[in-house]
Order: C-alpha cells, then sequence, then structure tokens
C-alpha cells in the first residue's frame, strides 16, 4: 500500500545530562513528515547554540520547501535534504569558533523513508521484529573497525564528521521504501551507547510509542548513561476503515 495512503504517528523524549543543560535539539514537524535529532559538541553553551542553530537552518529549509504546493520528485527531495544539511553547516561555521553538532533525519515521501545524517546521531527501524541500525557513525571508532584496528575503543566518541566545524559537509543520504507498521528511532548517542541492540528492540516494541521513548531514556540512565538523551519514535500505520 502506499505511504501516501497510511497515517504517521510519532513521540519524543529527551532529558538533560544531570550535569549541564540539555545540549540536544530535536524537530518534529509531521505536517511535513519530517523529524530530526541534533546532539550539540563542544561543551558549556557551545553545544545547546550548535544543536539550535542547526535544528533551526533545518526547521527553515523544510518550510520552504514545502511553501507550495508542489509535487516532487524523489530525486529532488533526497537532494534537498542534502542541501538542507549543508545551509545548517554554512549557518554555523564560524573559522575561529570550535562547537557543532551531529544532526539526523527523516523525511517521508509516498513509499519512501529518505534519510540523513552527520555524526553519530543513530536511525534505527524496528520491521517484523528484525532491529537495524541504517546509518553508519561517522566516528573514529566506525572508522577504526572498518580498518580493522585494535584500538577502536580508545576513540569511540571522537567524531569524523560534525555540522559546523569545517567550511563544508559530507552528508549521508539513504532512501528506502517504507511498509505499514514499521518503526523508525532517531536517537543520540546518550540513548543508544548505554544499551545493547536486543534491548532497545524490546522496549520499542511497546505497544505505546510514549512509552517506548520514555523507557529508552530512563532506562539508559539506569545503566549509567550520564549524557544528554534524546529519541524520536516514528510509527507507519494502516488508516482506519
Amino acid at each position: 500500500m502506499p505511504l501516501e495512503h497510511v497515517k504517521i504517528t510519532y513521540a519524543s523524549a529527551t532529558q538533560s545530562s544531570p550535569n549541564h543543560s540539555n545540549e540536544d535539539q530535536h524537530l518534529l514537524l509531521p505536517k511535513h513528515r519530517f523529524f530530526a535529532v541534533a546532539d550539540g559538541l563542544g561543551g558549556h553553551q557551545g553545544g545547546a547554540k550548535a544543536s539550535h542553530t542547526a535544528i533551526t537552518s533545518l526547521h527553515d529549509s523544510i518550510h520552504a520547501l514545502y511553501s507550495t504546493d508542489q509535487r516532487y520528485e524523489l530525486e529532488t527531495l533526497t537532494t534537498a535534504l542534502s542541501h538542507a544539511f549543508t545551509q545548517a553547516n554554512a549557518h554555523l561555521y564560524q573559522p575561529d569558533q570550535i562547537c557543532g553538532t551531529t544532526l539526523c533525519a527523516l523525511l517521508f515521501d509516498g513509499r519512501f523513508a529518505i534519510h540523513a545524517h552527520v555524526g553519530d546521531t543513530r536511525l534505527y527501524r524496528l520491521r517484523h521484529n528484525q532491529l537495524d541500525l541504517l546509518t553508519i557513525d561517522h566516528s573514529m571508532s566506525q572508522h577504526l573497525k572498518v580498518q580493522k584496528a585494535h584500538n577502536a575503543t580508545a576513540c569511540q566518541h571522537q567524531l569524523t564528521r560534525a555540522i559546523g566545524c569545517e567550511p563544508t559537509i559530507k552528508t549521508t543520504v539513504g532512501c528506502q521504501v517504507a511498509f505499514p507498521h514499521d518503526r523508525f528511532l532517531i536517537c543520540t548517542d546518550g540513548v543508544y551507547s548505554h544499551l545493547p541492540t536486543a534491548h532497545i528492540q524490546e522496549i520499542m516494541e511497546n505497544p505505546s510509542l510514549q512509552r517506548a521513548c520514555d523507557l529508552l531514556i530512563s532506562t539508559a540512565r539506569l545503566r549509567g548513561s550520564t549524557d544528554d538523551a534524546t529519541a524520536i519514535i516514528v510509527q507507519v500505520e494502516l488508516p482506519q476503515a
């Protein structure tokens, strides 16, 4: 069944670190079937400013994209999403400023789910009792794992890409067919770094999307997470008869 004939439902939750104000930001634009999460870097107020700037830029780009009733081809939307990340980077980057943010976004159009990311904020998909990670972290640990290095753990928190840290940015964009009952999770490392994949799946299977979001964060806290934690879950549903 084409996705334009199904319903999108969603829930979100966020919680700051016990040690500082929340440097995560998230964006919910259900009218445009668009969702995003940013995890600010840089400490103090720098990270919060970075994530806020990136999310605000993304918000403006998506509203501009859908300011008319024009229907776009899939390739055009994919390019537009990548360009929105480029714009966010341009708004944030300053040569004399050391701060940045991760950014991960999900856009539904027709039968397709388009996603883009920079950094290590992740996108998962739960389908038929199978949880799959749809993004690859832009981190040194991931790079070393690909290179089969043995010291990946020591560099696990070092990012190889982030919005606002360089004058240009390479955004990873993907697209796939979405099906009814699919659940998508966007979350920061304050959630997933303390939860095994099997535990994330178990929580995501909760009938309540809001309860699942809340449990992801509270369970990560119980398991030792002290970072800001943000989760958005989006579900594709069949229309009511």
